[in-house]
């Protein structure tokens, strides 16, 4: 891919967006852990937009409480997630059937009971370890301008992981817009991709183009754990719309499309969000201008980058 500094950029907030997709449950489909996070972070919308709040309910001890959730609407959820009514609306009475969501009479909630598993602890300090790994790739290109970050009045003495978790869910779902823009689905942006990512510098001429090589489904499937099945339909879809291509070997994509498409699309909202969840990280006191992370992992170990 080329190394120019839009492009870096979006590759930055891709690797992040892929990260937390590998984090949702393997139980459920990407659009099921897409409705999920929609309903979760609605549900904490008021929380986040107060610093105070956030701090109240920022570590994992403090669950907010299921009384302090603000529901959300189907129609409300198939608009921001820019998906149909009536997917959403049929996926939701299934989650609720097994007890993942919970409708009310003003909305949906994701119970409290299910945010306060050992298996969602775990999954915030992937998250926590995703945004470090991001944070020192950005900081190291010279990302971060004067000014981007704030000094906080006092670091808190472990992290805090709830509230890095609603920030980093909410930088997710503010890129859906750019990648649905882009390639119709934004979950089929997300995987191509990273695909492109992991094939950096593997360019080759294909039909006199420079492209880069995907590979077939089943192997994809394999390197990312999708089935072949979900892999095949989401290239196929993109080959349709001229994102990619299909030979006897697999899937390729094209170069100069794709970069142009990077830049045109998803650049600027790259860099915005990417500012935007780095300084509210700031303002918590997680990371510090020129020191990084300034945080233990929560088992008190340096975290991995």
């Amino acid at each position: 891919m080329p190394d120019d500094a839009d492009v870096a950029t979006v590759l930055a907030a891709i690797d992040l967006l892929f990260d937390m997709a590998l984090m949702a449950r393997r139980d459920l489909d990407a659009i099921d852990n897409l409705i999920r996070l929609g309903v979760s972070q609605a549900n904490v919308r008021q929380i986040v937009a107060h610093p105070e709040r956030q701090l109240r309910y920022a570590f994992a001890e403090t669950n907010p409480p299921d009384g302090a959730r603000l529901p959300i609407s189907i129609a409300a959820l198939s608009r921001v997630l820019n998906l149909p009514f009536e997917t959403v609306r049929r996926r939701t009475v299934r989650l609720c059937e097994l007890g993942l969501l919970t409708a009310t009479s003003d909305g949906l909630v994701v119970p409290g009971t299910m945010l306060d598993t050992p298996g969602h602890f775990e999954a915030l300090k992937s998250v926590h370890r995703a945004m470090t790994r991001t944070f020192e790739r950005l900081e190291q290109a010279g990302f971060f301008m004067p000014g981007d970050l704030s000094a906080p009045a006092e670091t808190p003495a472990e992290p805090p992981l709830r509230a890095i978790g609603r920030l980093a869910g909410e930088f997710y779902l503010r890129m859906l817009a750019p990648l649905h823009a882009w390639t119709g689905d934004p979950i089929d942006a997300v995987l191509l991709l990273c695909l492109l990512r992991r094939r950096q510098g593997e360019a080759e001429m294909v039909e006199a183009e420079a492209s880069i090589r995907l590979g077939s489904p089943a192997q994809i499937a394999r390197e990312l754990g999708y089935s072949s099945e979900t892999v095949r339909r989401r290239l196929q879809r993109m080959a349709d719309t001229g994102l990619c291509r299909r030979d006897a070997e697999g899937f390729v994509a094209p170069l100069d499309t794709i970069r142009v498409h990077l830049q045109r699309r998803l650049a600027e909202p790259s860099e915005l969000n990417l500012r935007r969840l780095y300084r509210r990280l700031s303002e918590l006191g997680v990371v510090k201008p020129g020191a990084g992370f300034s945080l233990p992992s929560p088992a008190g170990r340096p975290l991995a980058s």
